[in-house]
């Protein structure tokens, strides 16, 4: 689940709509110097009713800043709060902001041939199109084979539930729901519900040797999302598992290599069968993996905040997560003993049956970084989903068949349907 596939993509604009985002909002960052819906003149942002610019760039010159500065900035660059620390593409161009409401004219939801659910919605926007789509795999849980004495049989990875134990975060944001207020609004009501990382295209630097990485397996992969705003591709922003000025200077320069330590990892060195909820270092990184995703926010609220405003027009906060739950191997690939910070994430009501014919609610939060220039924008809302349907215009999985034909037994997969067992092994089961 790398991708939304483009079959589906183009799909979903003719599929009956059967999905209603019942309240949200978005803001967009378009950049001043590379966004294409800006180039074309597809947009006038200033035309919106909350408009207003961010650029706190540097300029050679005064002539060069008189020239390209953008009109009334905010005023937030320079002071003790600045420049931001973890959203550090606020400075990589000037933007044009605007936010409204989400109100689309049409939201589809549709199990795809993968299995996958798929949600999909789009909204007119100065009569272009913003389109995005987001992805789950519904009983996500990714097993494995072991040999045993009776031969192999298949157990949960890490032997838990991963969704259930990522849901364990939602009790901790109710906690603290009217300290967050707007920042987690779409979760009111949601907080027993099941919780989805869109966690697709991540990636983790080696502790042992942080000028090597490591693309997570597809198998691991939970959810991924994309969007499309007028003329400009978006994908979902990855998972943080460092600092995020390591990830910064990866996907905002064309470093290949970053001069990183160990220290800089999300990760506790823990040797084999070593019980992670009794290491002083998980406890450390816990606590300061949540300050940093609080500091996220913060930085986020100061370009979203208009002058002589206490609110921002936007609020959102990444959700931080430590795998206390994972048994240790003593190895860096993995999840054990790592910490992550997700900015992407979706909640489905407890009741929700994620099955074809099924219903659903829930909301998520997305935050969508351009594939061609320096723009942003940022998603959240809340959806019904009275009936879930089965998508007929792909193909089978034709991979998965002429496997389970020929009787491989499919170890590593996303999920216990996924290797064609009859029923969810459970814990180790």
């Amino acid at each position: 689940m790398n991708r939304v596939s483009l079959v589906l993509l183009l799909a979903a604009a003719c599929a009956p709509q059967n999905a209603e985002i019942t309240s949200g909002s978005y803001i967009a960052f378009l950049a001043d110097d590379n966004s294409l819906t800006l180039a074309k003149e597809r947009i006038d942002p200033t035309d919106f009713g909350t408009a207003y610019n961010v650029d706190c760039r540097d300029f050679a010159s005064d002539e060069e800043e008189a020239a390209l500065r953008l009109d009334n900035p905010l005023d937030i660059c320079g002071g003790a709060k600045w420049p931001p620390e973890y959203e550090e593409w606020g400075i990589q161009s000037g933007y044009h902001v605007f936010t409204e409401p989400l109100e689309p004219w049409r939201g589809e939801a549709l199990i795809t041939g993968e299995g996958d659910l798929q949600i999909a919605f789009h909204q007119h926007i100065q009569g272009q199109d913003l389109r995005v789509i987001m992805t789950v795999d519904p009983d996500f849980g990714p097993v494995s084979c072991e040999n045993t004495s009776d031969g192999f049989i298949h157990v949960r990875k890490d032997r838990g539930d991963w969704v259930s134990e990522w849901s364990t975060e939602l009790a901790d944001l109710e906690g603290q729901a009217d300290q967050l207020g707007a920042a987690v609004d779409v979760l009111d009501g949601l907080w027993d519900g099941k919780l989805f990382f869109l966690n697709s295209l991540g990636y983790q630097l080696n502790p042992e040797s942080t000028d090597q990485f490591w693309s997570l397996p597809t198998y691991w992969s939970a959810g991924a999302a994309q969007g499309k705003f007028s003329e400009e591709p978006f994908q979902h922003r990855v998972a943080r598992y460092a600092e995020p000025w390591v990830y910064n200077l990866l996907d905002l320069t064309t470093s290949t290599t970053v001069p990183a330590t160990a220290q800089d990892m999300f990760y506790c060195d823990l040797n084999e069968g070593d019980d992670p909820t009794t290491s002083a270092c998980m406890t450390s990184m816990d606590e300061h993996i949540h300050d940093v995703a609080k500091g996220m926010r913060r930085e986020l609220n100061l370009m979203m905040t208009l002058d002589g405003q206490e609110e921002p027009v936007y609020d959102m906060i990444p959700i931080a997560h430590t795998n206390f739950w994972r048994p240790v191997d003593g190895r860096p690939p993995g999840f054990d003993g790592w910490g992550e910070i997700h900015y992407n994430y979706v909640v489905f009501s407890k009741d929700s049956d994620l099955t074809a014919g099924g219903h659903a609610s829930g909301a998520f939060v997305l935050v969508f970084d351009a594939v061609e220039s320096s723009s942003r924008f940022f998603v959240k809302g809340t959806f019904e989903i009275p009936r879930i349907k089965k998508d007929k215009w792909v193909t089978p999985n034709l991979e998965l068949e002429k496997l389970q034909e020929n009787g491989v037994e499919l170890c590593d997969a996303p999920s216990w349907t996924d290797a064609n067992l009859p029923s969810d092994p459970g814990l180790g089961g």
